[in-house]
């Protein structure tokens, strides 16, 4: 199944949700477990080409150790985090089928999650 690295920023706070599903079958739990580690492997990759960027474009640390971008690099900075937003990953995912009754953390767990989860 195909995503762009924004479309997984978008969903990632409710991919972190479906870890907080209790009480399905254990296939279930091992599933939605699965998934989420498929899930998760390309944000963290991203996440780490983000924070290298803001290092590449960013000034020297606060005092809190944080760096920021610098505005004469924002453009640069901007045009860089844009590629790999838009950047295309290819991950093998089955259909996860969650039981009827099954109890999410709130309603809108599973917001943007429909190309992969039914209930």
């Amino acid at each position: 199944m195909n995503f762009t690295i924004g479309e997984l920023l978008e969903i990632s706070g409710n991919i972190k949700k479906l870890s907080l599903i209790k009480d399905v079958p254990a296939i279930t739990g091992y599933k939605i477990a699965t998934l989420m580690r498929k899930l998760n492997e390309p944000l963290n990759d991203a996440e780490i080409a983000r924070s290298e960027l803001i290092k590449k474009y960013g000034g020297p640390p606060n005092l809190k150790d944080e760096v920021t971008v610098l505005p004469e690099n924002l453009g640069k900075f901007m045009t860089e985090l844009n590629e790999l937003v838009v950047e295309e990953v290819d991950i093998d995912i089955r259909e996860v089928k969650l039981p009827s009754d099954v109890k999410l953390p709130d309603a809108t767990t599973l917001v943007g999650l429909d190309r992969f989860i039914t209930v």
